[in-house]
């Protein structure tokens, strides 16, 4: 468990599952199978293969490979190589890649895959008294 105001951990990204209410920054070194699930934006570093992202804000990318990358907001990257990926996001996609290959990019998707819905939060109103 990541400690509260921590902004980054490196650990071995081997078979993990993340689940956070909030955003995830980490690096993978690639290997084994990976989960990222987050309410808010995913900065991942690094090399990653064989990952799920499912992001609930934004996301930024280096190298990426047999991937299935779900966002709410934009996803982004720098001058990377993405190999035979799905990337679906709610808003624009902008990869400076030095090569795209296999890859399916879908953009402005209010309802990936048919049947993600993105809620929006619930609205505080204030009691009056």
């Amino acid at each position: 468990r990541l400690k509260m105001g921590q902004v980054f951990n490196r650990f071995l990204m081997d078979d993990l599952v993340i689940v956070a209410r909030g955003s995830v920054r980490c690096f993978s070194e690639g290997g084994g199978v990976q989960i990222i699930l987050a309410g808010g934006s995913v900065e991942l570093s690094g090399e990653a293969e064989d990952i799920l992202i499912v992001s609930g804000g934004d996301v930024v990318l280096d190298d990426l490979r047999n991937a299935l990358v779900i966002a709410k907001g934009k996803v982004t990257s720098g001058n990377v190589q993405i190999k035979n990926c799905h990337i679906i996001s709610g808003k624009s996609v902008d990869l400076k890649t030095k090569g795209v290959r296999d890859t399916i990019i879908t953009e402005n998707d209010a309802n990936p895959l048919g049947f993600i819905r993105w809620s929006e939060p619930a609205k505080v109103v204030p009691k009056l008294k």
